[in-house]
């Protein structure tokens, strides 16, 4: 399954990955409204035009920003998929480096649903539902290689738990973005293993877990 995702990796140039780079940090931090080819510009220290010798457009550029993020996770998330641990470990580690990724990018996965939605797009539509299918896949593995060890319960619908835990990142992030600076009472980093732990209690053959990662008790 790994494989079949690879394949759809698109492929960047050197400098195109520079620009969509900035153009993540731009995202991120000001939302889409300001981004524009001007602005990355500046920010690089290029020219507009030279902007436009890699994509043609915003567009473009957003279209192509989704397939950048969705190899970021790859990059970050694919190697825990052939970890020499045991699948609870691995599980650990994939919430781990899901929300270090997100958080480092500012929950870039949020502004990025919020202009699928907003500007109804059919090919930003397609391209999102990519960003949450890869992440689902893989989850799906780690599961399934669970399954087959005997650490996690037979005849579990993997795609289901894989959503679920999908939507616990989401939401644990949402709160996290949602909150004041300098006032957060969540701290989303502190609550990994938490979160790790609830989705095990539901797939592991062990107890489920009492503790809310959402109270952070």
């Amino acid at each position: 399954m790994l494989t079949n995702m690879q394949k759809d990796d698109q492929k960047f140039t050197p400098r195109q990955k520079e620009i969509l780079r900035v153009a993540l940090h731009i995202l991120a931090e000001e939302g889409t409204g300001a981004l524009t080819m001007k602005r990355v510009a500046q920010h690089i220290g290029f020219t507009e035009a030279a902007v436009y010798r890699h994509f043609e457009n915003k567009r473009s550029m957003l279209s192509a920003l989704y397939s950048f993020v969705k190899e970021g996770l790859l990059e970050r998330l694919s190697p825990i998929l052939i970890l020499d641990r045991p699948p609870e470990d691995r599980i650990k580690a994939f919430v781990n480096q899901s929300i270090d990724y997100l958080v480092t990018n500012k929950g870039v996965n949020l502004v990025l649903l919020a202009e699928t939605i907003q500007r109804k797009d059919p090919a930003l539509r397609k391209a999102m539902l990519v960003i949450f299918n890869t992440f689902k896949n893989m989850v799906q593995v780690l599961l399934q290689t669970g399954i087959a060890s005997g650490q996690f319960r037979p005849g579990i619908d993997t795609e289901v738990y894989a959503t679920c835990l999908a939507g616990m990142i989401q939401g644990a992030l949402t709160r996290h973005v949602l909150e004041s600076p300098g006032t957060k009472s969540f701290n989303i980093l502190d609550s990994k293993e938490l979160i790790a732990e609830c989705f095990l209690g539901g797939v592991a053959l062990r107890p489920s877990c009492e503790r809310s990662f959402l109270d952070g008790k």
